[in-house]
């Protein structure tokens, strides 16, 4: 029983657009990570300059005291200007400031200014030694930075959103004219795309779908059409046997109409069982059969069939068991009979041989196959002789149910009659 895969519900989103969200997403992060990194790294490059600058000014600073070289009334000219310095008593009061900025009256109110440096060394005589270094300018130009970084990353997510959209797009229009080519496709037509890539395998993929959908359909319809054809003329000499019958209005008449009637009705059972047989799917694992014993059955059945017709029906098998089911085994001996008993002729012989590696031949003493019929024979309504009535469908059958089952079928040669020769798949 086929299955249909459910319709997802209504899809907010196409593919394209889902594609371009997660690989910006991702992107946006990878750059706010990389953004963040980079401002950090500044920040600590700046720290670390103003703590090196400040440990090195305090320490000279403090020698300069120490060694009285620094005069307050007359301090020496600072190559950094942006050097401030100061000492304090041992009771915190500020004793003098020089610089740039001015240092707090009391050493408790000393603090760390944003962008500022602070060295603090106590000296031998108990008074404090400062140095503060102002770099509030590079504190401004890292906080400009890091504000165009905060204003870059997302105009960057919005570039590279636009950018990936549009490569999505580039990428994904060889689907959409696959898409309007499926639109528009017929039984007989195919998909093309320059894209030998994913789309190329995904087209020629679809089209060898097609293929086998064309061939299914085209069986299907060659099969409607023969069906019909054949059902036909059993149906159209039942009919004719009835109107004669009506006519003469006697009960011999009657009786041959009704055993016409009787024939044309087995042959068209046969008629449509051949075809429900050959229209039935392979089916998937089998179960095995002794092949002699199904032999000897199928001879069993129809030995007194061929008796009245003055024809021996012999079989001789060995042991071997055929991967077959039982009942499709049983058709095909019994079409393979079916046609040696049409074509022999009374006072003639049919034998059965199976061999211990699976080969059954069918011998008869017919007219024979021409060797030019050796193939079409096994075709579909392919009759060999049309003056016998047959339906053209019992080899095609055989051929049909032992393909199915991995054996084969043959026409053999052979000096007198029809040989027929069926190789079985031993059974695992």
């Amino acid at each position: 029983m086929l299955s249909a895969i459910p319709n997802p519900p209504g899809r907010k989103f196409s593919h394209r657009a889902k594609v371009t969200f997660k690989s910006t997403a991702f992107s946006s992060l990878i750059l706010a990570v990389l953004l963040i990194s980079v401002a950090l790294f500044l920040q600590k490059g700046a720290d670390d300059m103003v703590n090196v600058s400040s440990a090195r000014s305090i320490h000279f600073f403090a020698e300069q005291l120490a060694h009285n070289r620094f005069d307050p009334k007359h301090p020496p000219r600072f190559r950094n200007p942006r050097l401030t310095v100061g000492e304090y008593s041992a009771n915190g009061t500020r004793m003098f400031t020089y610089g740039r900025n001015v240092l707090p009256p009391n050493l408790s109110d000393l603090s760390h200014g944003s962008g500022s440096g602070v060295g603090v060394k106590r000296l031998d005589n108990g008074d404090t030694a400062v140095v503060s270094l102002d770099f509030s300018d590079h504190a401004s130009d890292l906080h400009r930075i890091q504000a165009v970084f905060l204003l870059l990353w997302p105009l960057l997510t919005v570039l590279i959103g636009v950018v990936t959209y549009i490569s999505v797009s580039s990428s994904f229009r060889p689907l959409h004219k696959l898409l309007d080519q499926a639109n528009s496709l017929g039984l007989s037509d195919r998909l093309s795309t320059p894209d030998q890539a994913e789309f190329g395998e995904l087209a020629a993929s679809i089209n060898r779908y097609l293929d086998t959908i064309q061939k299914v359909v085209h069986r299907q319809e060659e099969f409607a059409v023969d069906a019909a054809h054949e059902l036909c003329t059993p149906l159209t000499a039942l009919r004719g046997n009835l109107e004669v019958a009506l006519k003469r209005n006697d009960s011999i008449a009657l009786a041959s109409a009704a055993k016409k009637s009787i024939e044309q009705v087995d042959r068209l059972q046969r008629l449509v069982e051949g075809l429900l047989l050959a229209a039935r799917p392979s089916q998937g694992q089998v179960t095995s059969c002794q092949a002699d014993e199904v032999v000897e059955e199928i001879q069993a059945r129809w030995v007194d069939q061929f008796s009245e017709k003055q024809v021996i029906l012999e079989a001789n098998t060995n042991p071997f068991r055929a991967a077959m089911r039982r009942e499709e085994l049983e058709a095909v001996l019994s079409n393979l009979l079916a046609n040696a008993f049409k074509f022999s002729p009374p006072k003639s012989k049919v034998q059965i041989e199976l061999s211990e590696d699976g080969r059954i031949v069918v011998q008869d003493e017919g007219p024979g196959i021409p060797e030019s019929m050796r193939d079409a024979v096994f075709q579909r309504f392919e009759k060999g002789d049309s003056k016998t009535g047959g339906f053209g469908i019992g080899l095609y059958l055989v051929k049909k149910l032992l393909e199915q089952r991995n054996g084969q079928v043959r026409a053999i040669p052979s000096s007198k009659g029809a040989a027929i020769e069926i190789i079985l798949a031993p059974a695992a």
